[in-house]
């Protein structure tokens, strides 16, 4: 039978059970009826052919696991597949993972409430590969239905079903592991019970992820007192982003009576902080961090809008005030918590980004812009939008509690890239820890940096202290124009080394356009709809405009290099030392570190003195790689400054992480 003809028998759908090329497969229940309340055990089963196999949900150097998709599973929930310990497939330099001869792959189905009083009816499409040296793919449309029944009686595949679920990896908690990656190899240390493990004369770690370890290696495990070493090689194109490594470990017994013992485990990384040991400094720092955020020039502009608010709160009750300052509080931590879950959420999804990250799109810098613009005109008098910020000699009404919140989402979308001291480790570690301790830490920033005014709002004493309202309050608000103005300028700034002199050009040509407006409209007030239109296109057209640029280096005269890893790996082969600045324009603190210290003469001459190897690696636009490698330092924000001394440090390539904010000793 040819190749073609195979291929062809094994996609047809068949109802259960099917014969497929080398195989047959079948969809069985380990019961003849369904049983409400309960756990059923179904199962996919594959009879396969001599020498041939199926795999496991990690295939190993080649193949593919099996893979499901529910056609009809009405009122039940199913669980995905509980994987048997599988075996070692061996073909010439590879090594697989999978089964062979006859086996059950079983799930769970549940009762959710089943519509039909009578039977429970799952019609599956399966799909998977049967290998020899050659492989075939095949796929199945698979049903079963069953009555539904409290007197049961087992099935004839119930012995088969019942010998994979024995197979299935225990968990025991007693068992306790860590691993450490030193010179390209997994070290990994297991510490169990005697009772957990029998006397063995192997043991074997199945990964359930590739590109981890060389499946097809030795894996060679000592005895170190009480303890178990498992040494095996990683995989060359090992992702260093991990702080744990999944998979089962499975023991052999000497005794060849007994059976294979094995356990589903998670080995956490030595010396990472996979425990809530550390946590409460980490909540610490953070929250220190937030408290910092409140000083830092790009947050600022935005809490003088909070100024403006205690000026007006003053005048009235000190419950109002409460509530303003709240809100505030509300404002901060929902928009950090939505940054954390957008984060997260692209990561998930397989990108590259990290804190800060919003400021890495030209589109985003433009409408903070935009705003900003906005709400300096609005405090100069040239509009009111809803509510006034301010109202002069009057209190601010209900509706004016909303801008609190508002106020508190804005301190935190211009607060982020900015990295204080004691932030920039513990928003790194945030996100190789649990969900529940990442939003803690994230919490505890948020707390940092809304809970100075959520005190004054209930201490509000100094502002009795205040003079009654008068002309001196239009002034005060038209002078916090200027600080908005002056972020507007930063983010101006950053835009254009982002998107180009050309998209900033038309940035600036849109505001002459919109204060053009303001003035025709103080002639021509019925002219307004269609200014309001073309005020509107104003804003629009330079967002369709942008051509996003590489930044581009400020100090490439004082010998800076754009960084990559091929550059930093040749200089350490060389035995030179490192200095590496993971920067970004957005980033103020970069900014007043290059300023102050890495671009002055005396630090440029240090460096050229000592043959320093300057790479620079920009975050000011998003960098795949620059995440990645900010990941290996367990950091996901800038700045970072790493130095490798290349006398002593070429072969481990341990660097020295400097203090983010950095002095010239």
């Amino acid at each position: 039978m040819s190749i073609i003809s195979l291929i062809f028998f094994s996609i047809i759908s068949f109802s259960a059970p099917m014969k497929a090329p080398y195989v047959e497969v079948d969809l069985v229940s380990q019961y003849d009826s369904f049983k409400l309340n309960e756990d059923n055990y179904f199962a996919f089963t594959f009879n396969l052919d001599p020498e041939w196999h199926v795999y496991w949900k990690n295939p190993g150097d080649s193949g593919k696991e099996p893979k499901v998709t529910w056609l009809k599973k009405e009122g039940v929930e199913i669980s995905n597949f509980l994987w048997p310990l599988p075996k070692l497939m061996p073909l010439e330099t590879l090594m697989n993972y999978g089964y062979d001869g006859k086996m059950a792959l079983p799930f769970v189905v549940r009762n959710m409430g089943v519509q039909n009083d009578d039977k429970v009816r799952l019609e599956a499409k399966l799909e998977w590969l049967v290998c020899r040296s050659e492989c075939i793919p095949g796929k199945a449309t698979l049903s079963i239905e069953l009555p539904i029944n409290d007197n049961r009686t087992p099935s004839k595949d119930y012995n088969l079903i019942h010998k994979s679920l024995s197979a299935i990896p225990l968990k025991d908690d007693q068992i306790k592991t860590s691993f450490k990656l030193k010179n390209d190899e997994f070290i990994i240390s297991i510490h169990a019970p005697d009772k957990s493990v029998p006397d063995f004369k192997s043991v074997y770690f199945f990964p359930f992820k590739s590109l981890q370890i060389v499946h097809a290696a030795k894996q060679v495990f000592e005895i170190n007192g009480k303890d178990i070493i498992l040494k095996i090689p990683a995989d060359e194109n090992i992702d260093s982003n991990f702080t744990s490594l999944g998979g089962v470990l499975s023991f052999t017994p000497k005794n060849e009576n007994l059976d294979m013992v094995a356990y589903d485990i998670e080995i956490p990384k030595s010396g990472a902080n996979n425990s809530t040991a550390g946590l409460p400094l980490l909540l610490l720092f953070a929250f220190i961090g937030g408290l910092i955020l409140n000083l830092m020039p790009c947050v600022f502009p935005v809490l003088s809008l909070k100024i403006l608010g205690f000026v007006h709160q003053g005048q009235e009750n000190p419950k109002s005030i409460r509530v303003h300052g709240w809100l505030y509080t509300l404002g901060v931590l929902f928009s950090f918590w939505a940054l954390t879950v957008t984060l997260l959420a692209l990561k998930a999804s397989g990108e590259a980004v990290g804190w800060g990250f919003q400021l890495q799109s030209p589109y985003f810098v433009l409408g903070m812009i935009f705003l900003f613009f906005f709400i300096g005109l609005n405090l100069l008098g040239f509009f009111e939008f809803g509510e006034p910020l301010t109202q002069v000699g009057g209190k601010i009404k209900s509706t004016g509690y909303f801008s609190s919140f508002q106020t508190g989402v804005l301190a935190t979308i211009v607060a982020t890239p900015c990295t204080a001291p004691f932030m920039g480790a513990a928003i790194g570690v945030a996100f190789t820890l649990p969900l529940i301790q990442t939003f803690m830490i994230f919490t505890s920033l948020a707390l940092g940096l809304a809970v100075p005014y959520l005190a004054l709002s209930y201490f509000p004493a100094w502002l009795k202290l205040l003079p009654k309202p008068g002309l001196w309050m239009v002034k005060m608000k038209e002078f916090f124009a200027f600080p908005m103005f002056a972020t507007m300028l930063w983010l101006l700034w950053v835009f254009e080394q982002q998107a180009g002199a050309t998209s900033l050009f038309l940035t600036l040509l849109s505001f002459i356009l919109i204060l053009f407006l303001f003035w025709f409209t103080k002639y021509y007030k019925k002219k307004k709809v269609i200014l309001a239109i073309l005020g509107t296109v104003s804003v629009v057209i330079p967002f369709f405009f942008i051509t996003s640029q590489t930044a581009t280096s400020q100090a490439a005269s004082a010998g800076w290099e754009d960084y990559s890893e091929l550059k930093l790996q040749a200089y350490l082969k060389e035995g030179r030392p490192v200095f590496i600045d993971f920067t970004a324009s957005w980033c103020i603190t970069c900014q007043v570190n290059k300023r102050l210290v890495l671009h002055t003469d005396d630090i440029q001459t240090f460096f050229a003195k000592n043959n320093i190897a300057l790479l620079k690696a920009d975050w000011t636009n998003s960098d795949p790689l620059i995440t990645k490698k900010l990941a290996e330092f367990n950091r996901n924000s800038v700045p970072l400054y790493v130095y490798y001394d290349g006398q002593h440090l070429a072969k481990s390539n341990k660097p020295v992480i400097l203090s983010e904010v950095l002095s010239k000793q």
